[in-house]
């Protein structure tokens, strides 16, 4: 059934919205998804054997940063969109009180979870640990 004055089907534009065009020969292959995968891997296993053999501990800083390079290497020279800080969601989000909302929801939600096994953990006066 459709619906008078709507579309059957979105327009060629608002496919892939949220990331915008891509540029010619960036195609619609999965090829980005594996250099990502590729790169996030790779980058923390590659720091681990430096650290083993130079015994310095880098790698609880350098793991994460291996995911901010995966994804800059995998949009910027293998997807290539016209604007990269569209395609990695690194432009303001508006309204911004909708920005607020959900922060707080995100600190609230970690707080509750660590919060949660203090709430279930037995009184000492009812193990007789008194």
């Amino acid at each position: 059934m459709r619906l008078v004055g709507m579309p059957s089907s979105p327009p060629r534009a608002a496919i892939g919205a949220p990331y915008g065009p891509t540029r010619p020969g960036a195609g619609d292959s999965y090829r980005d998804v594996g250099v990502f995968l590729a790169v996030a891997f790779a980058l923390p296993w590659l720091v681990w054997v430096v650290e083993q053999v130079t015994g310095v501990r880098v790698l609880f800083v350098a793991a994460p940063l291996a995911v901010a390079v995966a994804t800059l290497v995998a949009v910027r020279w293998v997807r290539r969109p016209w604007s990269i800080p569209r395609a990695t969601a690194m432009v303001p989000v508006r309204p911004f009180g909708r920005l607020l909302r959900w922060c707080l929801l995100a600190a609230g939600v970690f707080v509750a979870a660590a919060a949660l096994p203090w709430c279930s953990m037995p009184s000492p006066a009812s193990t007789g640990l008194t």
